[in-house]
């Protein structure tokens, strides 16, 4: 098969996922990109939970071009970065397209100046660029550029008949998009993007994702739910934990500056702080294995038939506590408030005292998987939990 006919043998088994004539869903497609590159963000405190003590410690450590590539999830930085680019960019997209359709299309002549654009399509003299008789659409660095100019328009009073009047009223809604920081924000998720498909030999540090995520996205991403909490439904569910913890905003409420990892005197302040970022990422890791049906005991996950899995996790943490020689106790998990997190206690040798032995405890929920260790510190002491759970 040659290209065309590999595009035809395509096109004819697509299947399409936004909304249409024959289709219908809350919320719109792209936010399933939202919730992918959530997973994904959440997922890089699970894969280093083993050294999140070492990484709270900020940018302050001699060893920390070492630390940065052993702390560096690929797959989950790769993913992330990703998911929240397609996000924002077919959200930008359908703002754009509310306002006119032409909006999100190339241009023939690739002219590029906003108020030409405006006024070719409403003289009905706009073209569209296509390929094999289909028109193109925009690519992010420009569905920025339009959007964003349409607001500085809408500023100075740009003169329009349909265009700016219509903006203007969708901008009502969406006002607080329009802002130095948040136009830089998403001009550097396009960067780091373009770089990461085009050249892809560099990646932020968990550091940086850290940053990006907690400053920079997350905000906006808050913003955007609050203004389309109606169309959104139950779908946003995964970001509130069953215990009631508002993940997303527990993470906007968490403020530094990239500088302040490298400040001396703030270091614990750093340290307690990265520290809180990764208990919440660990919440919303957890809390996306507790779907609308497993909230409701009605199914476990994919297993259709398994009808109990509230208390199958609560079964799992009895025998572990029965068999496994570590296991101590059980508690209710901080995130999905079953009775099922174990916690386990085990005596291992002090690899910097020869001779002595160390204390590690660590707690695991068999139902949410919920799963924390001790050197990340007590979900107490970041008021993620009503008592301390590890044991002096």
């Amino acid at each position: 098969m040659d290209f065309e006919q590999l595009r035809n043998l395509s096109e004819q088994y697509e299947v399409r996922i936004d909304n249409h004539s024959d289709f219908e869903r809350t919320p719109p497609f792209y936010y399933d990109s939202l919730k992918h590159a959530f997973t994904a963000y959440f997922n890089t405190f699970h894969t280093q939970n083993a050294s999140y003590d070492y990484y709270a410690r900020g940018l302050n450590n001699r060893n920390i071009e070492i630390l940065k590539r052993q702390l560096l999830d690929e797959d989950n930085t790769v993913l992330a970065i990703i998911g929240f680019e397609r996000y924002f960019e077919l959200f930008l997209k359908d703002l754009l397209k509310q306002v006119d359709s032409n909006l999100i299309y190339q241009v023939k002549d690739n002219n590029k100046n906003i108020s030409t654009l405006i006024n070719r399509i409403e003289c009905n003299k706009f073209k569209l660029k296509e390929i094999g008789g289909k028109p193109l659409t925009i690519p992010f660095r420009e569905t920025i550029n339009r959007f964003f100019g349409l607001a500085e328009l809408v500023k100075n009073e740009g003169k329009s008949n349909l265009i700016i009047p219509k903006f203007t009223l969708m901008l009502k809604q969406y006002s607080f998009l329009v802002s130095t920081n948040n136009k830089a924000s998403l001009k550097l998720l396009n960067w780091y993007r373009d770089r990461i498909l085009h050249n892809g030999n560099r990646l932020p540090s968990l550091w940086l994702l850290d940053y990006i995520v907690t400053q920079r996205f997350a905000p906006i991403i808050k913003d955007i739910i609050n203004t389309d909490h109606k169309r959104l439904g139950k779908s946003m569910y995964y970001l509130t934990t069953v215990t009631e913890i508002d993940i997303l905003k527990e993470l906007c409420s968490v403020h530094f500056e990239f500088s302040d990892l490298q400040n001396k005197p703030k270091d614990n302040q750093i340290f307690q702080l990265l520290l809180r970022i990764g208990h919440l990422k660990e919440l919303g890791r957890a809390n996306l294995n507790m779907n609308l049906f497993v909230r409701k005991n009605y199914q476990a996950g994919y297993e259709y038939n398994y009808k109990d899995p509230i208390g199958r996790g609560k079964r799992f943490a009895q025998i572990e506590k029965k068999k496994h020689e570590h296991a101590k106790d059980i508690k209710n998990c901080p995130c999905c408030g079953e009775n099922s997190l174990v916690l386990y206690n085990e005596k291992i040798d002090d690899i910097f005292n020869q001779g002595q032995k160390k204390n590690i405890q660590w707690i695991k929920c068999y139902t949410c998987d919920y799963h924390l260790r001790d050197n990340a510190d007590d979900p107490f002491f970041f008021n993620l939990y009503p008592e301390t759970i590890f044991k002096p």
